[in-house]
């Protein structure tokens, strides 16, 4: 049952009544992506001290793991935007021509938590959940966006307990 829904967006994208809310499909997936986040393994999130530990001749193969629970969907649609504002639309203006947005979502407690992020985290993450080492998910993250912060978004992700382990 918990997987009943993982094809509703592609369903969605292909329903003719929806065909001019072109978000939709986007949307359905993120809100598919919070039930996989939500329901994804725990994980210990790791001590950044313990990256001390790591000799300095293989620091270059570092490879950081994150949490289970994070999942980004990318959109050419404001959906973070657009699921805000269903949620509460009061006194809200909903600007459906604004940006695309990629969202990264993950399990803080017993909730569900939810940014845009810009191009730069994004490749990073999508980096780092394939395995990439980090000195080459760095690069990419930086070739995405050349104000890309290194040491500001490991900050951040250890802050937010998104960083469980490492390994070479």
């Amino acid at each position: 049952l918990q997987n009943y829904g993982a094809r509703f967006p592609e369903f969605l994208a292909q329903l003719p009544e929806a065909v001019s809310l072109t978000y939709l499909a986007d949307v359905a997936r993120l809100e598919w992506a919070r039930q996989e986040s939500l329901l994804a393994a725990d994980a210990m999130p790791l001590d950044p001290a313990r990256l001390l530990d790591v000799a300095e001749d293989r620091q270059h193969a570092l490879q950081l793991q994150l949490h289970p629970s994070l999942r980004l969907v990318d959109s050419v649609h404001p959906i973070l935007d657009i699921w805000l504002f269903c949620q509460d639309p009061d006194g809200k203006r909903l600007n459906l021509e604004a940006n695309g947005q990629c969202v990264m979502l993950w399990r803080s407690d017993s909730q569900i938590a939810m940014r845009a992020i810009g191009a730069g985290l994004r490749v990073l993450l999508h980096s780092m959940q394939m395995g990439t080492r980090l000195i080459a998910a760095h690069d990419a993250a930086i070739a995405a966006d050349a104000d890309f912060d290194l040491d500001a978004t490991l900050q951040g992700l250890f802050a937010d307990g998104l960083i469980t382990g490492y390994d070479f």
